[in-house]
């Protein structure tokens, strides 16, 4: 997986914030995201992969925590979430139907549409408040035309 960009940051308990090089992705953490203090690492991916039916915006990115006194991979403490917003340009949307855009993230084997995933197109942003950290994708309808195969023979 290639990387486009890659921010870490330390996030104390109290809470605090993440945003990639170009701004276009902000990450807000409450008070009591994690027990501890943890490195906070975002990596933007150049590749949208595995996207099935739907496609992709180039908006993939992984979302990882460790403990900064162990190096133990984080979670979000029980009941907590977190605030993401993404913004996009026209250009990136590409083919993707823009009304159908939503915040994705993997969970092993599929995307599983974010529920709290918000799209405003008229600010082409998109926010969420997901409870787990890992790998998300802006994800969309394209609209493909698919055409039947017909064979003639003489």
């Amino acid at each position: 997986r290639l990387l486009r960009d890659k921010v870490t940051g330390i996030l104390p308990s109290q809470g605090g914030n993440l945003s990639s090089t170009a701004g276009d992705a902000q990450f807000l953490f409450p008070s009591d995201s994690f027990t501890s203090t943890v490195t906070l690492t975002y990596r933007h991916l150049w590749l949208d992969e595995n996207t099935g039916p739907l496609t992709g915006i180039g908006r993939t990115f992984d979302l990882t925590a460790v403990y900064s006194d162990t190096g133990q991979v984080a979670q979000l403490a029980p009941g907590r979430t977190f605030s993401v917003t993404l913004h996009y340009t026209d250009a990136e949307r590409g083919g993707a139907i823009e009304s159908t855009l939503a915040l994705y993230s993997w969970d092993g084997s599929a995307w599983v549409k974010e529920p709290t995933s918000v799209l405003d197109a008229g600010t082409n942003t998109i926010t969420a408040a997901p409870n787990h950290l890992g790998l998300f994708a802006v994800l969309g309808n394209t609209l493909r035309l698919t055409l039947p195969v017909v064979v003639k023979r003489n």
